[in-house]
């Protein structure tokens, strides 16, 4: 539901949106808000009913009828260790930038298409692996 007291309010046991999700001051749609401000999937444990009644447009209440349907898709938020999150996100920041830039440069005709064969050796050379043993770590914390 996001961050209770700001995103939603607890009213009768059950949560209710604020009027910052309700009337963003982003001009976010009530959909983009839930999405941006939660960032689960919509309909995780049964919430998509208990939203449904506060979207506001058919549009937003249509939505969450797929993000029900594809509710088995979704994983459980799984979190890591404090001191693996500050390892993954130091790794991962450099990787999003460099496959953003590259993928930009490609696309725009700045670098050729062959530059996608050796993305997986500077991929490691970033530490791929090692991001991918943090997110391993915190699945396997998850399923004990």
């Amino acid at each position: 539901y996001g961050i209770e007291g700001v995103t939603y309010k607890m009213v009768d046991g059950k949560p209710k949106l604020t009027d910052m999700m309700l009337n963003n001051p982003d001009g976010l749609s009530v959909s983009e808000a839930l999405h941006y401000y939660s960032q689960c999937c919509l309909g995780a444990n049964g919430s998509a009913d208990s939203f449904k009644q506060q979207l506001t447009t058919k549009q937003e209440q249509d939505s969450t009828e797929i993000w029900k349907v594809n509710e088995a898709h979704c994983l459980p938020p799984i979190i890591m260790a404090a001191e693996d999150q500050e390892e993954y996100g130091d790794i991962m920041v450099e990787i999003d930038n460099y496959i953003a830039e590259t993928t930009l440069k490609i696309i725009c005709g700045q670098l050729p298409v062959s530059t996608l064969d050796g993305m997986n050796a500077q991929l490691k050379k970033m530490k791929i692996d090692r991001a991918i043993e943090l997110r391993q770590k915190a699945f396997d914390n998850y399923n004990k």
